[in-house]
């Protein structure tokens, strides 16, 4: 009796970092002015005002219990957080995970830095850490670090 194995080639099998996804200009010049377009920038399924999961729910109650969800910059008078609804945009879902290379939403970004999404807001939240960071920013918070880990 023979038996045949069959193989797939091993460039199918193997990937490189050279075989990632990447950006097209256009798209990462885009994704670059969408996370930066205020001091705190939600990607989320729906808007603060009606998430649609509840992941994107969690992380705008954080921010709210922190007094930044609704803040206004005291110079320009602009909000301090904006989001997008990446459910209106497949090019900017798709594009979002390899700009961050993080493959969930929310993702969120803080003067333009991806700080992260739903789980690491949280720990980030009952640790106090995320108390520190908005203040270090000069964003601030209405949370004193001890509360936040009650």
């Amino acid at each position: 009796m023979e038996f045949t194995i069959l193989v797939p080639p091993i460039r199918s099998i193997l990937r490189s970092y050279s075989d990632a996804p990447k950006l097209d200009k256009v798209l990462h010049d885009r994704l670059k002015k969408l996370t930066t377009q205020s001091r705190v920038v939600i990607l989320m399924k729906g808007n603060p005002q009606e998430p649609q999961c509840g992941f994107s729910n969690a992380v705008c109650r954080i921010l709210e219990a922190h007094g930044v969800l609704d803040k206004k910059d005291p110079i320009t008078d602009s909000p301090i957080v904006s989001s997008f609804n990446i459910l209106s945009d497949d090019s900017v879902r798709e594009g979002a995970k390899v700009f961050s290379d993080w493959p969930t939403f929310p993702q969120v970004y803080i003067d333009g830095e991806f700080i992260g999404g739903c789980d690491i807001l949280l720990d980030m939240h009952r640790s106090g850490k995320l108390v520190e960071e908005l203040e270090k920013r000069g964003i601030g918070s209405t949370l004193k670090a001890e509360d936040a880990k009650k």
